[in-house]
């Protein structure tokens, strides 16, 4: 991200749990930055991402004070797309064939040396092009799990970020906190979050869990009582369904 600044070993680090061929994707320490006072804080960011059967994801950490407590490096199930670093041969085994596009004269010319075929056989998406902001990172780390691969949490590796939008704390079971914490985010953000963990799940889950049901009955519930505008964006949702169990297929037939 482009509101990311990194410790002069952050690459150096991390780079070293790139020895294991199995490693897809990995993240450091990734703390706050407050950029109103300039400064370096000890609040956690993220660690990676956790992911619940319910379909739920959260920042591992976040909003916690660094006390020491999170020097063990570890496989978590993804990592944030803050500053992540991904193994380029396992990113082009998850990447999904897009329909190719008609190559027009004005388009640049592809370079053999850069191992490049005809623009239109090489039209493939990393992130998912249909989610556009929010959940892109944690449906690439499912895509990542489900193809074998493994991503780590370095801790050795620091860095600070200034977030945007981030979780609220206690998440949804505080529902006053929840509530406040929803205000203060745009309209847009509040629409791209809920279609797109829907869509996440429905593309990467192996099976619809029971608690994926109950808790977007309770979401939906939440949004028709204090969102009423992010059901503006069901229709977008309706309208990509059908494209995204297309990708789910691939994703299990791959």
């Amino acid at each position: 991200n482009q509101d990311v600044i990194l410790e002069p070993n952050y690459v150096q680090e991390i780079l070293k749990v790139f020895s294991d061929s199995q490693v897809a994707a990995a993240t450091g320490k990734i703390l706050r930055y407050d950029f109103e006072s300039n400064k370096k804080t000890k609040v956690v960011d993220t660690l990676g991402i956790v992911m619940y059967k319910s379909g739920r994801a959260r920042d591992i950490g976040q909003l916690q004070e660094d006390h020491g407590q999170f020097e063990n490096q570890a496989e978590v199930f993804g990592v944030s797309g803050a500053v992540p670093m991904y193994r380029k041969s396992a990113l082009e085994k998850v990447r999904y064939p897009l329909t190719p596009s008609p190559v027009r004269s004005s388009d640049r010319t592809p370079s053999p040396a850069r191992g490049e075929g005809r623009f239109e056989e090489n039209h493939f998406e990393y992130f998912d092009e249909d989610f556009g902001s929010y959940w892109e990172d944690a449906d690439l780390s499912w895509r990542l799990n489900t193809a074998g691969f493994r991503n780590v949490y370095v801790p050795k590796a620091a860095a600070y970020h200034g977030r945007t939008a981030g979780q609220s704390e206690g998440g949804y079971l505080h529902l006053f906190k929840f509530i406040k914490h929803h205000s203060k985010l745009s309209r847009q953000v509040l629409k791209w979050n809920y279609k797109n963990h829907f869509l996440m799940y429905i593309k990467n889950a192996p099976y619809i869990h029971l608690a994926f049901i109950i808790r977007e009955i309770a979401m939906l519930g939440y949004i028709i009582l204090f969102e009423t505008s992010t059901l503006k964006v069901v229709p977008e949702l309706l309208r990509q369904l059908p494209k995204i169990w297309k990708k789910r297929q691939w994703i299990y037939q791959s």
